[in-house]
């Protein structure tokens, strides 16, 4: 995005983040959405007053950002949502929410979840037991900063989710500029 924020990218009209925040909302209540971010936080702590920024030094990528989450975060399983997928909807929790609920009947012991559409898997769309931040901790110390590899080696659970469009990414100012959501559609 030209070095640009993208959570605070106008999307209809809003930051792209208000989306995520919306759709997580449900869940949450307010004071309980932690954005991740390491830059611009006052412009977040006005779209959320809990901000947590990476622990880990320099730049190791959206793991050290789950570090900082499951490091801030008092409940049990987080969910993780990007700020740069605004067509995401409700389906999306309750699709990994419900696959919780069928776990605890059976056990309890949850592992991380994780969505994929066909062969495409999408491991920033995942809930996150907070009692894996140990391996979250041991992989970033290792140099292991991949977090599609760590979900592989956490026997992440991955749920099929297809509807459409409502996992893409806006990567690009031509994305963005030939994105419209579904309403503003013909």
């Amino acid at each position: 995005m030209s070095g640009r924020d993208k959570g605070l990218i106008l999307f209809d009209g809003e930051p792209m983040a208000r989306h995520t925040i919306r759709i997580l909302a449900p869940i949450a209540s307010s004071h309980q959405v932690l954005i991740n971010c390491n830059r611009n936080v006052e412009a977040y702590r006005n779209l959320s007053p809990r901000i947590c920024q990476d622990i880990s030094i320099g730049y190791q990528g959206p793991l050290a950002g789950i570090e900082a989450v499951l490091s801030s975060s008092e409940a049990d399983v987080v969910f993780i949502m990007p700020c740069d997928t605004p067509f995401a909807d409700k389906s999306i929790i309750e699709l990994i929410a419900g696959k919780l609920i069928e776990i605890a009947t059976r056990s309890k012991h949850f592992r991380p979840i994780a969505l994929q559409s066909g062969e495409q898997k999408h491991p920033l769309h995942c809930c996150i037991p907070r009692s894996y931040l140990p391996s979250v901790q041991s992989s970033l110390q290792t140099g292991r900063h991949k977090l599609m590899q760590w979900l592989d080696e956490n026997d992440a659970i991955w749920l099929d989710f297809d509807h459409g469009q409502t996992l893409n990414n806006i990567n690009t100012p031509e994305q963005l500029s030939s994105a419209a959501l579904p309403s503003q559609r013909t």
